[in-house]
C-alpha cells in the first residue's frame, strides 16, 4: 500500500560528521583509557534531529555513547555534571554522565560523555507513529507534565533549568511507540540539585508550541502540573 499523499518520512536522528573541531583520535584514546570495557572500532555520527548542537553518537562495538563538545569553558559545568549523576540514579529519563573533560588539548575541545538514550524529539511536527492516535495532543502534554513532576519529586527537589517539549524524547516506533510517556529528557546544562519548581514550569509554558502542533494551549500546563503534584504554581510565578 502506498503512503498517503500528505505523509512525510520522519527526519533521521543521525547524519554524517562533516568537519568540526574534534580530534577524534585524541578523544578515542582518552575514552579507552578512562572508560573500561570499550571494544571494537570507533564510529561517529552527528545528531541532526532534536539533539544538542555539537553532539555526536559514538559506537564502540555494541556500546553507544553521546559526546557533547563545548567551544567555551563555563563556570558550573562540573557542578551540573555531578548534579545530573545524582538525578540519573533515581530518574530513568536522565542520561547517566560518564566523563567530563574540560581540557581542550585532549581532543580539540572540552567535552562530556553520557549514556545514549534513543527517542524521538518533537520539534516542528509530530512523529508519524502518533498522527492517528486519539487525543494525541493532550496525551503528549500529560506525559511531559508527568515527566517534570516526577523530576521535582526526587529528594531535594532538583530543577532541570531549561525544561521544554524539545528536551523530551518519546518512543515513536511505528510498531509500538506511545505518546503517553516521556522516555528521556535531554539538555541538562543548567540543572540544579534543588530550586523552585516554578522555574521549570515557566520554561515549559514559555516554549510550548501549543496549537501549532495540535497540542493544548500552554496556559493549561500549569493546571495540569498542579493536578499532578498537588502543588499550586501561582500565576505570578510564571511571568
Amino acid at each position: 500500500m502506498s503512503a498517503p499523499a500528505e505523509w512525510v518520512p520522519d527526519a533521521p536522528e543521525l547524519g554524517p560528521v562533516d568537519g568540526g573541531p574534534v580530534d577524534w583520535a585524541g578523544l578515542e584514546a582518552h575514552l579507552r583509557g578512562q572508560l573500561p570495557g570499550l571494544r571494537g572500532d570507533l564510529s561517529v555520527e552527528r545528531f541532526v534531529r532534536g539533539g544538542p548542537r555539537d553532539a555526536y553518537r559514538l559506537r564502540f562495538g555494541a556500546t553507544l555513547l553521546v559526546v557533547r563538545t563545548f567551544a567555551q569553558p563555563a563556570p558550573g559545568r562540573a557542578d551540573a555534571h555531578v548534579a545530573l549523576a545524582g538525578i540519573a540514579r533515581g530518574y530513568d529519563r536522565a542520561p547517566m554522565p560518564l566523563l567530563l573533560c574540560e581540557d581542550p588539548s585532549v581532543a580539540g575541545a572540552a567535552f562530556e560523555v553520557l549514556q545514549y538514550q534513543p527517542g524521538f524529539v518533537i520539534t516542528d511536527r509530530l512523529p508519524n507513529a502518533f498522527v492517528r492516535e486519539p487525543e494525541v495532543g493532550r496525551r503528549i502534554a500529560a506525559a511531559v507534565v508527568e515527566a517534570l513532576a516526577e523530576l521535582h519529586a526526587l529528594e531535594g527537589g532538583p530543577v532541570h533549568g531549561s525544561f521544554s517539549l524539545a528536551r523530551c524524547q518519546f518512543d515513536a516506533d511505528a510498531e509500538g511507540g506511545t505518546p503517553d510517556r516521556v522516555t528521556g529528557v535531554l539538555g541538562w546544562d543548567h540543572v540544579r540539585a534543588s530550586g523552585p519548581a516554578a522555574d521549570d514550569v515557566r520554561s515549559l509554558v514559555a516554549s510550548w508550541p501549543g496549537e501549532a502542533l495540535g497540542l493544548p494551549p500552554g496556559h493549561e500546563l500549569a493546571a495540569m502540573y498542579d493536578a499532578a503534584t498537588g502543588d499550586a504554581v501561582a500565576p505570578t510565578d510564571l511571568t
